[in-house]
């Protein structure tokens, strides 16, 4: 008798530490996806703000953004160094 309470103990304290945290971690990375987006358009956005032709390739350079999974950028960025 006592193994069974023991086991049914158990089994009450695993279903209790199962929570719903796959719906949490879903929503928050949702949340974050959607952040990033916003600040990936905020630096396209003031890199463009002085937009000139590219006259001298001196004058212009390009940054790394983001981060593939096997390694490496995932996309660049070109901007004016005036």
């Amino acid at each position: 008798m006592k193994k069974l309470s023991f086991i049914l103990a158990v089994i009450c304290l695993i279903f209790i530490s199962c929570n719903n945290d796959d719906a949490n971690s879903n929503a928050s990375q949702e949340e974050d996806a959607q952040k990033l987006e916003k600040m990936y358009q905020e630096i396209v956005v003031i890199s463009q703000v002085n937009t000139t032709p590219c006259t001298d390739s001196e004058d212009w350079d390009f940054t790394a953004i983001g981060s593939k999974a096997c390694g490496g950028p995932a996309k660049y960025i070109l901007y004016s160094k005036k």
